[in-house]
């Protein structure tokens, strides 16, 4: 893609630039009353929010989340039209995904920052770039090599971006992290009064996020540069994280028909319930005896079981009406008109620690009392009772055995899979670091192994050929789904 006319469209939709003239002395008849020249950071932001997590095309909306990342890692399974279910992707898809995050968000994020620079906001600009790199780790991670130190460069001549290696991306990924925490100024400093979606201005907040953001990409290298992955996340731990529920990073929705979670505006407003819950996380929470399964399922309508679908059964195995009848709709606590949309939890910042623990890194704790406190704030968050908890914790099966660190680590990840339920890309990125759970692969899969990325879209093949040839010339098989990631060593 040309990221000249990705920074352009994404500039025209943040500043909402009116016509003017082109002749001198008739600028003031050709200006709009009614459309601003340029837009408040407020409003900059919460669009890129939005566009970034939710809708269509957002890295929990509807065809980037229900219908590919929420899938992949065998939470949820499709009913109907289960090409994805099967491993046949949509190249319309890939490109909107990719027009979308590039185009539309970090686009305005951009804008935010050099009207932060220009202002002299330095809590604006820490927001804007936090919430760029969470976008740039998403695509990253799902396809490998992006552009990244040259994106959004075409208004300074940078036509055709170099695809960076995921190495690299990750190690500006980690600096600017870093940096755009201790640029984070204390309370009073001037942030965002309205329009964050997320934290509602508390910078607090936001400076948790960004450390608690670079201890996940931490670990994601870990198996690449186990040195580099131990220092950064020290480092963020030490900055300091996530310290309860309260501070979890999400998009809140809100009633309205255009601020609606775009899951509601499926399932309820278009009445599509074209998916169910996987057979596999079911048949797992069912083994476990755990409470989460009547929050994250609804029991089949004819017998009042729980029962999850094998991913990638073909439509024409169940009729419609069948699957939605004997088989666990999603939980309605997902499906609300303001059902959040979790970026990352309290929980899942504590599994990175009791992975680390659990590794023997400074975690601030060892790895069966990280452990406890991860899978009880999973449990917490979605209000399941102290006493289902304590009952929970001290089954066999969960109960932390300790054990080789083998051990410790499977304990850990299976747990912290379960935790990341309908938080797709995560989830999606963690089945492929750690291996676990052990998916089967789906019933009539299109390919012989679980895929590892998705394919780049056409218009790179195309736009920016020089540059897409070599980054594919990077990839073990070239632009294939089997290619692993460079983190992706299991």
């Amino acid at each position: 893609m040309r990221m000249n006319k990705l920074f352009l469209a994404g500039t025209a939709l943040a500043l909402a630039v009116g016509s003017t003239a082109c002749d001198e002395g008739l600028t003031e008849v050709n200006v709009n009353p009614n459309e601003p020249e340029s837009v408040a950071p407020e409003y900059i932001l919460a669009d890129a929010q939005v566009s970034a997590i939710g809708g269509s095309f957002g890295t929990h909306g509807v065809w980037f989340g229900l219908y590919l990342t929420d899938i992949w890692p065998q939470h949820l399974a499709q009913i109907q039209y289960n090409t994805e279910d099967q491993y046949v992707l949509r190249p319309a898809v890939l490109q909107n995904v990719w027009n979308t995050l590039y185009a539309g968000p970090l686009a305005n994020l951009k804008v935010l920052k050099d009207l932060a620079g220009e202002s002299n906001t330095p809590n604006q600009a820490a927001v804007a770039e936090i919430l760029s790199q969470y976008i740039y780790q998403v695509l990253t991670d799902h396809w490998g090599p992006i552009p990244y130190s040259e994106a959004l460069g075409g208004a300074e001549g940078k036509r055709s971006p170099k695809f960076d290696s995921q190495e690299e991306v990750y190690n500006g990924m980690l600096s600017k992290l870093a940096a755009a925490s201790a640029q984070i100024q204390p309370a009073g400093a001037k942030g965002f009064a309205s329009g964050d979606l997320m934290y509602k201005g508390d910078m607090e907040k936001w400076r948790r996020f960004s450390n608690s953001l670079r201890m996940r990409m931490a670990m994601r290298i870990v198996d690449r540069n186990p040195a580099k992955a131990r220092t950064e996340f020290e480092a963020a731990m030490t900055a300091g994280g996530f310290t309860s529920n309260a501070d979890n990073a999400r998009l809140v929705y809100g009633t309205g028909i255009n601020s609606q979670n775009p899951h509601y505006d499926v399932f309820v407003n278009q009445n599509r319930y074209d998916f169910v819950v996987s057979e596999t996380i079911v048949d797992t929470l069912k083994s476990l005896a755990d409470p989460r399964l009547a929050v994250y399922a609804n029991p089949a309508r004819t017998d009042g079981q729980y029962r999850g679908l094998r991913n990638g059964r073909y439509p024409s195995a169940y009729s419609p009406p069948r699957i939605l009848n004997d088989f666990s709709s999603i939980g309605t606590a997902f499906l609300s008109a303001e059902s959040p949309s979790m970026v990352q939890s309290y929980s899942e910042v504590l599994f990175l620690r009791a992975e680390a623990a659990a590794r023997g890194w400074n975690a601030g704790g060892n790895a069966a009392e990280l452990y406890r406190q991860a899978v009880t704030a999973s449990l917490q968050q979605h209000g399941i009772s102290a006493a289902a908890i304590s009952a929970y914790l001290a089954r066999p099966r969960v109960a932390f055995v300790g054990g080789s660190q083998a051990q410790q680590l499977q304990q850990i990840w299976l747990q912290k899979w379960i935790a990341l339920y309908m938080n797709g890309p995560e989830a999606y990125s963690e089945v492929r670091r750690t291996d676990t759970p052990g998916l089967q692969l789906a019933a009539n899969a299109a390919e012989a192994t679980y895929p590892k990325r998705l394919l780049y879209p056409t218009t790179e093949q195309t736009l920016n050929k020089a540059n897409y040839t070599l980054a594919v010339g990077t990839l073990t098989g070239g632009d294939v789904l089997s290619a692993r990631l460079w983190w992706d060593v299991r």
